[in-house]
């Protein structure tokens, strides 16, 4: 009776860890395939190693616990295994209200992050968040806007200015906000005295030809060019005091 608790206890463990390595892994942040792709990828993989996992401890131990059991031990086990080496602290980044384009986070010599970004794009990051990493949650004036960051990358530059080889940095894209205008429809009042039932309100032809459809119209605001890091170092408009230099 107590093995059957224990087993049960084992099944209801596995469902729960199940849940965190699902919602884990929405929250990666994917360029082609959307994230509910990758968990309807791996959670086959995730079942088919503790199913075969599960099988062979049974038979190895010649217990009388079933299967399923110890396969959804191995599942809470491969979950939380995920779940916490997915568990980078998220830190938050602060966009300017009208900035649009290329971010530069830049590896600084500082203990702390600097992740209010000026108004050329420049945030500066710590060696300990850099090497460790982070989750990075993006707003724009308190909105949260870190599904609308399609990737996340890494890069290095030189200068002849600089002297040592190069600097570090992370970049990402702050896509613009689509200004939207809706033209709703318009009905002349001669057509209108025209008609004598509702039928014929909307089934008249000529009352059609006065009506202009809904229309939405999307005007994108203009989008900062892209300027290289080199650019933005050489106008000095990244601080060298405060790089960390390789």
């Amino acid at each position: 009776m107590i093995k059957d608790k224990v087993q049960l206890i084992i099944i209801v463990i596995g469902f729960i860890s199940y849940g965190f390595f699902v919602n884990t892994m929405l929250q990666i942040p994917t360029v082609i395939i959307p994230s509910w792709f990758l968990v309807l990828m791996y959670t086959p993989v995730l079942i088919g190693i503790s199913l075969t996992l599960g099988y062979f401890v049974k038979n190895l131990r010649e217990t009388k616990w079933k299967t399923i059991s110890f396969t959804f031990l191995f599942i809470a086990v491969l979950s939380l295994v995920y779940v916490f080496s997915e568990s980078k602290k998220n830190l938050r980044i602060n966009i300017p209200k009208n900035y649009t384009g290329t971010v530069y986070l830049v590896l600084s010599n500082e203990t702390t992050n600097d992740f209010d970004i000026n108004e050329f794009g420049i945030g500066y990051v710590c060696a300990d968040t850099y090497n460790s990493g982070f989750r990075p949650k993006v707003y724009r004036q308190d909105r949260d806007i870190t599904k609308t960051i399609n990737s996340y990358s890494s890069g290095s530059a030189s200068s002849s200015s600089m002297s040592r080889n190069s600097i570090c940095y992370l970049e990402f894209n702050v896509p613009p906000e689509n200004i939207n205008i809706s033209l709703k429809p318009t009905v002349y009042k001669q057509d209108k005295d025209t008609l004598k039932s509702i039928k014929d309100y909307n089934n008249s032809s000529s009352l059609r030809r006065n009506l202009v459809p809904d229309l939405e119209i999307k005007i994108p605001p203009k989008i900062n060019k892209r300027i290289s890091i080199l650019d933005l170092l050489n106008n000095k408009v990244i601080d060298k005091e405060r790089i960390k230099q390789n």
